[in-house]
């Protein structure tokens, strides 16, 4: 199970991703 600190991480490390 993720916390809710873990998932906003997880979502700006994918933001990031998706920016390149």
């Amino acid at each position: 199970m993720y916390t809710k600190e873990e998932l906003k991480v997880v979502e700006v490390m994918i933001i990031r991703v998706k920016a390149y």
